[in-house]
């Protein structure tokens, strides 16, 4: 491996990431748009008086747009940096979802 693949490598692990954010690569990657929309498609059955399971969850961002009461609302993460993210956001995810 040349030496300035090697410095990018470095730089990059230094970025670190966490839960589902990878802003830090806008503009270096490129995917094909999916046909479907999975936010949609959960929103589409998510009734209130249902349970929700999120699995690998990441830090939480997707699951907090769903609005889902935190009672109602279970969780799993596997890797140690995002379940300490996960942590810190569920707290505010619970006590906003009992405030409104």
């Amino acid at each position: 491996m040349n030496k300035e693949k090697l410095n990018l490598w470095h730089q990059e692990e230094q970025c670190g990431i966490t839960g589902w954010d990878f802003s830090h690569l806008d503009g270096r990657w490129q995917n094909e748009l999916l046909p479907w929309n999975y936010r949609k498609l959960v929103l589409s059955y998510l009734k209130s008086d249902m349970q929700l399971l999120d699995m690998g969850t990441g830090g939480g961002e997707l699951l907090k747009t769903f609005h889902h009461a935190s009672n109602r609302t279970q969780v799993t993460e596997a890797w140690q940096p995002n379940n300490n993210l996960l942590r810190t956001c569920l707290i505010s995810f619970e006590h906003h979802n009992q405030i409104s």
